[in-house]
């Protein structure tokens, strides 16, 4: 293949592209008069990444160009490249005669083909294992909308995902066959509104058309699928560290603190639990709002698991943070598939993602990418707080859950729980309900102090109904700190409210 170099200066190259020729002298001595008629690469260089000619010659520095010489195929770059001519920011560097570029291959659908045969109640399961976070988030994209059935001779696999969190749940089956199939999840739901739960499911897809055929009891429909070509896949945890927890002790880790997460967007880094190495090398679980915190340490040995430390010096790996972040729904899945499960689940973690295994499902989720706040600092000494305040949690949990998100006045003197509301719902006059604070013992000399009552129901609802709380308290304007004897490994802290 004979190559044409081609040397000028910034000047020649804007004179020559603006006028769309190319000057005999500027043609290597060796290059012939006259080329064969075909298509030449014009090569290029530019003197800027961001110049608009690299942009606009397409894949890489060669631009494929049709003319019958040299001179006539660099006319013709001249013309895809007169974008900034006089900036100077490219110059051609040489034309070589190539072959005519073959159309590209039009590539083959891949229709969704599988076969399923199953029950209402076990496909209802499946489905709501993963249907939070399939559509989350308002995407426009429609297999996103969708959830993914595969199946082999002897499982099948639902598959949800919003891109940034994945869940994967076993399906018990009564017959199937291997192939991949993508259904619309609201659609497929529908198929099974007010259906009897022991009645059989056939999923139906002979990979011919975009299209399944959902057979439940006597009724058939006919339903949009995808195959598996459009599917996204997730990224795999790349070499992380291994941890291994019962799926009872994590589903009780999670479902203490996901109360206190915040779903604020502007803190984006509180919008999820934190896990970290406590100071016994062990698991301890965090989340806070900002204005409430819950806090719950364990005796599950735990490595650290957040970003990679890179030692300035040699470029290498020396450890691992000792915090990550889940995000929120990834804590609320969790907290979903571990509440029934059996066995351990094991956690994988490379700081950018982690996977959790379970029995019969799998949740694979990106972590939040921040730093979470030094939370120890906020939380107070119980030394510190000598005014103590018992009450047991079940009737207070009551309470609260009907007084809702509203600014409630907890009167220990008097012992009971006073919240002023609104008599109609365009504002009006004020109403005050009074209710009774069951058994409040304790040393407290301090007469009342104002707290969220949704934030204290739900913490109440952690402790045993027919035990002890304690609210341990320095005066009306500290934070509160929530504990009970019974269990030492949950605490919380709870910002007063002026009333």
């Amino acid at each position: 293949m004979d190559a044409y170099a081609i040397t000028m200066d910034h000047e020649a190259v804007a004179e020559a592209l603006a006028t769309g020729s190319i000057m005999p002298d500027q043609v290597a001595d060796d290059a012939p008069e006259a080329a064969v008629t075909g298509f030449w690469n014009i090569e290029f260089q530019t003197f800027y990444m961001d110049a608009p000619a690299f942009m606009l010659a397409g894949a890489g520095d060669v631009a494929v160009i049709e003319g019958e010489t040299a001179e006539a195929a660099l006319a013709a770059a001249g013309e895809v490249l007169d974008y900034s001519v006089d900036s100077g920011d490219y110059q051609i560097l040489r034309a070589v005669p190539c072959d005519e570029p073959e159309p590209e291959a039009e590539i083959e659908p891949v229709y969704p083909e599988i076969g399923i045969e199953t029950t209402v109640r076990d496909l209802r399961a499946a489905l709501a294992a993963c249907g939070k976070i399939v559509g989350a988030g308002g995407h426009a994209i429609p297999i996103l909308h969708c959830v993914l059935f595969d199946a082999s001779e002897s499982s099948v696999t639902v598959t949800g995902t919003d891109l940034d969190c994945t869940v994967t749940a076993e399906m018990p089956v009564s017959a199937a066959s291997a192939g991949q199939c993508a259904v619309n999840f609201k659609e497929l739901r529908k198929c099974l509104t007010k259906r009897p739960v022991g009645e059989a499911v056939t999923i139906l897809a002979d990979g011919t058309a975009s299209r399944v055929t959902v057979t439940v009891g006597m009724a058939q429909h006919v339903l949009t699928a995808f195959g598996p070509g459009d599917w996204p896949r997730p990224v795999a945890v790349d070499s992380g560290e291994i941890a291994e927890i019962g799926a009872a002790d994590l589903h009780s880790v999670l479902t203490d603190v996901q109360a206190a997460m915040s779903s604020e967007e502007t803190r984006y880094y509180l919008n999820g639990a934190l896990l970290e190495r406590g100071p016994d090398d062990t698991l301890q679980a965090v989340a806070t709002d900002g204005h409430r915190m819950h806090v719950r340490s364990t005796d599950v040995a735990w490595p650290d698991m957040g970003f990679a430390e890179i030692d300035a010096d040699t470029d290498e790996m020396v450890g691992r943070k000792s915090q990550v972040i889940l995000p929120r729904v990834a804590v609320e899945r969790l907290a979903v598939l571990t509440k029934d499960s059996a066995g351990d689940v094991m956690v994988e973690s490379d700081g950018c993602r982690a996977d959790f295994v379970g029995d019969g499902w799998q949740v694979r989720t990106k972590l939040v990418d921040g730093l979470y706040p030094d939370w120890q600092r906020v939380v107070p000494d119980a030394a510190s707080r000598d005014e103590i305040a018992t009450v047991q949690p079940g009737p207070v949990a009551d309470v609260c859950r009907a007084l809702g998100n509203t600014a409630a006045t907890f009167r220990w003197a008097d012992a009971e729980i006073r919240a002023k509301q609104h008599g109609s719902r365009h504002g009006g006059d004020f109403t005050e309900s009074v209710y009774p604070l069951a058994r409040v013992n304790g040393a407290c000399a301090l007469e009342q102090i104002g707290m969220n009552a949704h934030y204290v129901g739900q913490l109440m609802e952690r402790f045993d109904p027919d035990g002890e709380a304690d609210f341990r308290m320095a005066d009306a304007g500290s934070p509160i700190l929530v504990t009970a004897a019974a269990r030492p490994e949950f605490r919380a802290v709870v910002m007063p409210m002026r009333v």
